[in-house]
C-alpha cells in the first residue's frame, strides 16, 4: 500500500504457482506523483500490470494513474473503470441502466473532451441555480429576490470548481470524510414519509417538482422555502449540493484524463457490475492472461460484490442536481451520507494460496443491503462472501462509514481467529482521520483481537488511544514516522515487512 496521502493505491502481486499476477488497485494523485516512480522499483524485471482496477469516480484516486498509463515500458492487460452513468442526459427518470450511458463509455466514443465539457458547464448551471436560492436564504424575505439565474461563468471552469470545493472545505466540517456528502432520499425525522426515487408512484411527483428547479422556474422553489421551518438548515444543505456538484465536475477531468490516457495507449477498459446481491467470480486465465467469468476452481479467484447495475441506476438519479434541490427544499433536516462516486466503488476479493484479500476504495457498501430494508438486513451471499478475511482496506480511508463496519461485524470480524490486517491510506497530520466511527469499532474487538491496524500515515492522536493495542508495531530500524506498507504471505504465515507509523 502506497503512501499517496489524500487517496489510495494498492499494489497486488500473487506468485500464482509460477504464473505471476500483478493487479493495481488506483494511483492516488498524480501531484505526487509517487506510485509511477514507486512502481519502477517494485515491479522489478517483470514490467507488467495484468489488471489496473479504478476503484471509483475519484480525482485522488485517478489521476495518479495517467503516468502510469502512459508509461509504455508498462505492459497493461486489464482495465476496470467505475460504472458512473452520465447524469447530465436528458432521459426518462427510472429507465433501465445501458451501457452507453455511462460517463466513461460516453468518452471512449467522443472525441476532443466533448463529454466531460459538456459535463462541467451542466454542473456549472447547477451551481448559479443553487446561487440563486442561496441568495434568497440571505435576503431578508424571499419574496423579493430576482427568481433567474445570473449569465456570469467562468472560462475557466476547473479553476471555478476548485474555488467552490476549497471554500466548502474550508469552512464545513467533514466528518471523517473529505467529498461533500450529497442527498441521499431517506425518511426525514420532520416529515415522516420517505420519498423512493425507485417506486413509480413516485416518479412523476418526483419528475414534475424537479423540473420546476431544471428549467429556471426557481421562483416556485423560492416561495417553497417560505415555508422551511429552519433556513440554516437548508443554507447547509445548498452549501453541499453545490460543493457536490463542484466535486462532480473535478472528477469528470480526472477520469477524462483516464480515458485519453487509455486511447493514447490503444487500451480499451471495461466496467464490471453485478447483479442485486450476487457476486460474481473471475478467474485468472493463464491462456489469455486476463481475469475472465466463469472461473475455473484451480485459478486465482477475484470475487466482485459491487457495484450492482441496480445501484448505478439509482445513483445516476440521485445525482442531477435539480433533483437534489428539491429535496434539500423538501427536507428539514440535514442531508448527511457517503457521496454518489464512493457508493459505486468496486468491492473485490481476492483469493490465492488459501488467504482471502479485499479492495474497496472508498466504498460505501450501500450495495450489501437491499433497499430501503430495515436496518442491519444484509444479503446473504454478499456477507458470505466478507467472511475469514485475511487482509482488509478500510473503506473510504477509515471515514464514517455505517454499513462498512456493520457488514463487517455479520461477516464475523469480532470472532476472527487471524490471522488479519486492516489497512488504512489517509494524509499525514489528519485533523479528521479515522473517524470517531472507526475508533468506535476498534474499540468494541478489544485490544485482545487478532487484528492489526497498518498506517501510511499516523492516526488521529485523540482517538488513537482507544484501539492503541491494535496497531502494528514499525518494523526494526525504520527512520520515518510515514510511508508504504509491505505485507506478504510466504506460504505459510504474514510477515509484515514495512510499516512506519507508531501510535
Amino acid at each position: 500500500m502506497f503512501d499517496v496521502g489524500l487517496g489510495s493505491s494498492i499494489l497486488l502481486r500473487f506468485d500464482n504457482a509460477g504464473d505471476p499476477v500483478t493487479v493495481l488497485c488506483d494511483g492516488g494523485h498524480r501531484l505526487s506523483g509517487l506510485v509511477h516512480t514507486e512502481l519502477g522499483k517494485v515491479l522489478d524485471g517483470r514490467r507488467r500490470i495484468d489488471l489496473i482496477i479504478a476503484t471509483h469516480y475519484d480525482a485522488d484516486h485517478l489521476d495518479g494513474l495517467v503516468p502510469i498509463i502512459l508509461d509504455d515500458t508498462i505492459d497493461i492487460g486489464q482495465v476496470w473503470l467505475p460504472p458512473v452513468a452520465d447524469d447530465t442526459l436528458d432521459e426518462r427518470h427510472g429507465r433501465p441502466h445501458r451501457p452507453e450511458d455511462l460517463l466513461g463509455e460516453r468518452m471512449l466514443n467522443a472525441e476532443g473532451g466533448g463529454v466531460s465539457a459538456s459535463y462541467k458547464q451542466h454542473k456549472q448551471a447547477d451551481i448559479m441555480r443553487i446561487e440563486v436560492l442561496q441568495r434568497a436564504i440571505d435576503s431578508e424575505t424571499t419574496t423579493r429576490v430576482d427568481p433567474e439565474p445570473s449569465n456570469e461563468g467562468s472560462d475557466d471552469l476547473d479553476g471555478y470548481f476548485r474555488t467552490i470545493w476549497n471554500a466548502y472545505r474550508a469552512k464545513m466540517p467533514l466528518d471523517g470524510c473529505e467529498h461533500a456528502p450529497d442527498i441521499e432520499v431517506e425518511e426525514s425525522r420532520y416529515r415522516k414519509r420517505a420519498w423512493a426515487f425507485d417506486d413509480p408512484r413516485h416518479w412523476w411527483w418526483i419528475a414534475h417538482h424537479a423540473s420546476i428547479l431544471s428549467t429556471g422556474r426557481l421562483a416556485e422553489a423560492v416561495e417553497w422555502m417560505r415555508y422551511h421551518p429552519d433556513h440554516a438548515v437548508l443554507a447547509l444543505n445548498f452549501e453541499r449540493l453545490k460543493a457536490g456538484a463542484a466535486k462532480d465536475a473535478i472528477n469528470v477531468s480526472s477520469l477524462q484524463a483516464v480515458i485519453d490516457a487509455l486511447r493514447t495507449r490503444r487500451l480499451r477498459p471495461s466496467f464490471e457490475t453485478i447483479q442485486t446481491g450476487e457476486p460474481v467470480v473471475y478467474g485468472w486465465d493463464r491462456a489469455a492472461k486476463r481475469f475472465i467469468t466463469p472461473a475455473s476452481a484451480d485459478a486465482l479467484a477475484l470475487t466482485l460484490m459491487g457495484p450492482s447495475v441496480k445501484l448505478v441506476e439509482r445513483q445516476r438519479d440521485h445525482l442531477p442536481v435539480s433533483q437534489s434541490m428539491f429535496f434539500a427544499v423538501l427536507r428539514w433536516d440535514e442531508m448527511h451520507t457517503v457521496s454518489v462516486s464512493n457508493q459505486l466503488s468496486y468491492v473485490a476479493r481476492f483469493d490465492s494460496e488459501g488467504q482471502k484479500v479485499l479492495v474497496c476504495g472508498d466504498s460505501a457498501f450501500a450495495d450489501f443491503a437491499p433497499y430501503r430494508s430495515r436496518k442491519g438486513a444484509y444479503h446473504v451471499r454478499l456477507i458470505d462472501a466478507m467472511r475469514d478475511l485475511n487482509v482488509v482496506q478500510v473503506a473510504h480511508h477509515g471515514g464514517a462509514n455505517g454499513h462498512f463496519y456493520r457488514v463487517m461485524n455479520k461477516a464475523g470480524i469480532r470472532t476472527a481467529k487471524g490471522p488479519m490486517f486492516l489497512l488504512l491510506s489517509h494524509e499525514y497530520d489528519s485533523a479528521v482521520r479515522p473517524s470517531k466511527t472507526f475508533a468506535a469499532n476498534m474499540r468494541r474487538l478489544g485490544s485482545a483481537h487478532v487484528a492489526r491496524l497498518l498506517f501510511t500515515n499516523p492516526p488521529l492522536s485523540p482517538n488513537a488511544a482507544t484501539y492503541k493495542a491494535l496497531v502494528a508495531p514499525p518494523t526494526p530500524g525504520v527512520t520515518k514516522s510515514h510511508g508504504d506498507v509491505r505485507l506478504r504471505f510466504d506460504g505459510t504465515s504474514w510477515i509484515v515487512d514495512q510499516h512506519f507509523v507508531k501510535v
